[in-house]
């Protein structure tokens, strides 16, 4: 799962570290380190909000929060699946039929997790589906 996700902090964020959010008249948001982007695992944090149970996606430098899966139940079985069909590629011929099979599939696990079509996931099956911005 080293493409879309790692739990294997070195860096500044350790995993289960607490991060406190102030947002404004809402009061302060309490999120959890579970795991980071490989590609920047500095800059790119999924973090538990222990109030909704949400998965949020942090940007430190940005300071931006974007709603990655509605539980951690939904994420894990995300990246089940996502592991299940990387691990079955067979190159780029059929992949845009297989990610789309693929996205149809977590649509009915998580349906929030791709009602923006900016969101991580939405963007990442755009991707491999063939249809990248």
């Amino acid at each position: 799962m080293s493409v879309v996700y790692t739990s294997y902090l070195t860096g500044k964020f350790e995993l289960y570290a607490d991060i406190n959010l102030e947002t404004g008249a809402e009061g302060t948001m309490k999120l959890v380190v579970i795991g980071a982007v490989p590609a920047d695992p500095e800059a790119t944090l999924f973090c538990f909000d222990t109030r909704s149970g949400r998965i949020f996606m942090l940007g430190v430098e940005k300071g931006t929060l974007e709603v990655v899966n509605s539980s951690f139940k939904a994420l894990t079985k995300f990246l089940y699946h996502f592991a299940l069909f990387l691990d079955e590629d067979t190159g780029a011929a059929g992949r845009p039929q297989r990610a789309a099979a693929l996205r149809s599939r977590l649509e009915q696990i998580d349906p929030a997790a791709f009602a923006d079509p900016e969101s991580w996931w939405s963007v990442a099956f755009m991707q491999l589906e063939g249809r990248a911005k």
